[in-house]
């Protein structure tokens, strides 16, 4: 066995290696999220170490083997999961309003808040509204330049951008409904935090294409778990956590998790729910054969008042062009 420090251990976000004590007992397995409280663990050990034959195996290639069987579907572990989540983002949208450092910054902030939260539990307010200011003033600005909504749209892998393009549609959206200034800034961290009960999932759920009945069922326990999370672990406000609670209710009734309808719904909610559909509809998460914001909202006044209330819904769609028609494929 290896012997090795703590300290070794601080570039990883997840532990690449068990940790074993000096008689060989195992104190922590292989792919455990590093917290600090993990770290402080291992320093109270006066020695630990690492298998050698472990290091050989991670660093081996794996021969190429002859595929005698259909393989199984893939699984992720959770370490996997935000290894990507956490890679470096540089993709620009070349047609957006906001200037590139911004769209980099503003990625970079989101990511740098989730971070904080699951890798070192950091449940302080802060990492979350730092992120969502920095938001507000990137969009609040240039709202009234907006022509197309693929003008604010940034790119990237879809758990890297999706809450943020959510943020920055609700921010527009809240804006055109003439909001105070307060209330704005409310949705806009409502909106960024909506799908934070999906760090509670199995990730193999999150990434999976067609799910089973019961794995939908799972899949739509996020919005109770992200009310849990907000509310106990952030103490954020009420209309804070109610709007991530309710953001998956429709205006029929048909919605989840407690089928409330009209105005049961929160005007917070309504937003981030119709901001939300737009931006699955766009990332293919719903239909895959949306090829621009037109093709979107033509969907969304398909379904129109039955899943949105009709202020919200026309006030969305009239909030820039319809005839946004540049393909998602040419953006960058």
């Amino acid at each position: 066995m290896k012997q090795i420090k703590a300290e070794d251990l601080l570039e990883h976000q997840a532990l690449p290696y068990t940790i074993y004590d000096e008689n060989g007992e195992k104190i922590l397995e292989a792919g455990k999220i590093l917290t600090p409280k993990k770290l402080l663990q291992l320093k109270y050990f006066p020695t630990i170490y690492i298998k050698e034959d472990e290091i050989q195996q991670k660093n081996s290639p794996t021969p190429p083997t002859e595929e005698k069987y259909p393989q199984k579907e893939k699984k992720i572990t959770e370490n996997e999961y935000w290894e990507q989540f956490f890679q470096e983002n540089n993709q620009i949208n070349k047609t957006s309003i906001i200037e590139s450092r911004k769209q980099l910054h503003v990625k970079e902030a989101y990511q740098e808040a989730i971070g904080s939260y699951i890798l070192h539990n950091i449940t302080t307010q802060k990492i979350f509204t730092e992120a969502s200011d920095r938001i507000m003033e990137t969009i609040l600005p240039i709202v009234d330049q907006m022509m197309y909504r693929t003008q604010v749209q940034l790119l990237g892998d879809y758990y890297q951008t999706h809450s943020i393009n959510v943020a920055i549609l609700s921010i527009v959206l809240a804006s055109k409904l003439k909001l105070r200034d307060v209330a704005i800034n409310d949705v806009a961290l409502a909106a960024l935090l909506h799908d934070i009960g999906k760090t509670q999932i199995d990730k193999n759920i999150l990434v999976k294409q067609n799910l089973s009945q019961k794995e939908q069922k799972i899949l739509q326990l996020h919005p109770q778990l992200g009310y849990k999370i907000l509310k106990q672990d952030f103490a954020f406000p009420e209309n804070i956590c109610r709007a991530v609670l309710e953001h998956h209710e429709n205006h029929d009734g048909s919605g989840y998790p407690f089928g409330i309808s009209d105005n049961q719904i929160s005007l917070f909610s309504q937003i981030i729910n119709i901001c939300d559909y737009y931006d699955n509809l766009v990332a293919g998460k719903i239909r895959n054969d949306i090829k621009n914001a037109k093709d979107a909202l033509k969907i969304i006044l398909e379904i129109g008042s039955k899943h949105f209330c009709s202020q919200v819904l026309y006030s969305f769609i009239n909030m820039s062009s319809y005839n946004d028609t540049i393909l998602f494929k040419d953006l960058e």
